[in-house]
């Protein structure tokens, strides 16, 4: 797809996080297709219950095994897209943290504390996954207001 003569592609976020030793850079690109975890994860489903007087099974959403069998899988998705978001980033290399295992996906903010990162620079660099691979209304108000002083720009000539 193409808007005017732009190809467009997924979006890319880039954090440079100063050292006194050079700047360290993160890029998190937009998370477009979600297939390659599915295909590693399959979603948890609730058991069935009849309830009394009731002929038909239906999910049963509250049941205490398929809600915490859905939290891990929440959680999962969360680390597999926030590591395949971050794999824009040149050269990164985990030590602990293996895409096939998905025992170790949730290593990276470990990994990330271990290499020196702050609290505040772990939030920085989850700040540009998600800007990455979403939009705040802030940026889209931004964008709205930048694109339209141009527009005012172009009709004054």
């Amino acid at each position: 797809m193409k808007i005017g003569t732009r190809v467009l592609g997924p979006q890319v976020r880039v954090l440079v996080i100063p050292r006194q030793d050079g700047n360290v850079v993160f890029k998190a690109k937009a998370v477009l297709d979600y297939k390659a975890f599915e295909s590693l994860i399959q979603q948890p489903v609730p058991p069935l219950v009849t309830m009394k007087g009731e002929t038909e099974a239906k999910p049963n959403f509250k049941d205490a095994k398929y809600s915490e069998a859905f939290d891990a899988y929440l959680n999962l998705k969360r680390d597999w897209m926030f590591l395949e978001s971050l794999s824009a980033t040149e050269k990164l290399t985990w030590e602990r943290v293996k895409i096939e295992d998905k025992s170790t996906w949730g290593l990276w903010t470990e990994e990330l504390t271990e290499a020196g990162f702050t609290p505040m620079e772990i939030n920085r660099i989850i700040g540009i996954i998600i800007e990455a691979n979403g939009m705040n209304q802030t940026m889209i108000d931004e964008a709205t207001k930048s694109f339209l002083a141009g527009q005012a720009v172009t009709q004054e000539k």
